[in-house]
C-alpha cells in the first residue's frame, strides 16, 4: 500500500501562496501608505522640526543610514582575535551591537560566522602545538630510559 503524502504531485492544497504574492499585513501597509503616507510624513517632519528627537532620528536614519557592518569589521574586536577570551569578547560585542540596532541580525550572523572560522583556525593551531608537545614529551621519556 502506498503511503499518502501532503505534497504528492497533483496536490493543489499544499502549494502555499504563489511566489511574489503579498500577505495581508503587506497589503494593509501599502493601503495605509497610499492613503495616509503624505499626511504621516508631514506630521513626522513637523515633529522633528519642533525638536522631537525620536522623529529626528527616524528621518535621519532613513536619509543617512549608518554603514553598520563596515563599522564593526574595522573595530579592534574582530581584528585582534587570538584566544578564546578574544572570541568571547567579540561575540559579546556583536550581541551588543545587534541589541543596539547598530548591526542587523543578518550582519551579526555574518560576523559570527567569521569569528567561528577564526575559532576553528585557533583550535587547529592549538591541536598542532599540543601534538608537537606530546611528541617531544614521548621523545624525552624514551631518552630517559
Amino acid at each position: 500500500m502506498q503511503k499518502s503524502h501532503a505534497f504528492q504531485p497533483g496536490n493543489n492544497f499544499g502549494k502555499g501562496r504563489p511566489a511574489g504574492s503579498k500577505n495581508n499585513a503587506q497589503l494593509f501597509l501599502e493601503k495605509v501608505g497610499s492613503e495616509h503616507g503624505e499626511v504621516i510624513l508631514t506630521k513626522v517632519i513637523e515633529q522633528a522640526l519642533a525638536g522631537d528627537l525620536h522623529a529626528q532620528k527616524l528621518i535621519l536614519d532613513r536619509i543617512y543610514p549608518i554603514p553598520k557592518a563596515r563599522n564593526f569589521i574595522t573595530s579592534a574586536n574582530l581584528k585582534n582575535i587570538r584566544t578564546q577570551a578574544h572570541i568571547n569578547e567579540a561575540m559579546t560585542a556583536i550581541l551588543d551591537q545587534v541589541g543596539d540596532s547598530r548591526l542587523s541580525l543578518e550582519e551579526g550572523h555574518e560576523a559570527v560566522k567569521l569569528i567561528e572560522a577564526k575559532a576553528v583556525s585557533i583550535q587547529k593551531c592549538m591541536n598542532e602545538e599540543l601534538e608537537s608537545i606530546r611528541a617531544r614529551l614521548t621523545e624525552l621519556q624514551g631518552n630517559s630510559h
